[in-house]
């Protein structure tokens, strides 16, 4: 087992005349606060890395793959989630990653197994690389 990670924080207390008279020490547990930002930086680093591909994907020929896109009528942000399914990603791991609900990834997985015919994300995930969606 891990201990939490404390940082002391020390402040000096001064008297009526200036003179210090005491000191208070507060034990503050960061390790909290380090996981947070853990979590956020591998975040910032998800997002990177779906930008990139995002670029990718409009480097190349735009017209195919519009073509194939709009086959199933998804809708951009539909893709995107798509493509975080592809990728593994729980629920609660794409709504933080788009910012949006778990509630809206759950209708967007609603609709996108709608339009591609599926009944679970494999299926989804599977199809959808198949077919160039993602």
């Amino acid at each position: 087992m891990v201990s939490p990670i404390n940082e002391n924080a020390v402040y000096p207390i001064f008297g009526n005349n200036g003179n210090l008279v005491n000191s208070v020490t507060l034990q503050i547990n960061t390790s909290r606060l380090k996981n947070q930002i853990q979590k956020q930086h591998e975040q910032i680093l998800m997002l990177e890395d779906l930008l990139k591909a995002d670029a990718k994907d409009k480097n190349q020929s735009a017209a195919p793959l519009i073509s194939k896109k709009n086959d199933f009528n998804l809708t951009n942000r539909e893709i995107e989630v798509l493509k975080l399914i592809a990728q593994g990603y729980t629920n609660n791991e794409i709504s933080s990653l788009l910012f949006i609900s778990p509630h809206t990834v759950k209708s967007h997985m609603i609709n996108i197994f709608n339009k591609l015919s599926v009944n679970d994300r494999t299926q989804a995930a599977v199809l959808a690389t198949r077919n160039d969606i993602i």
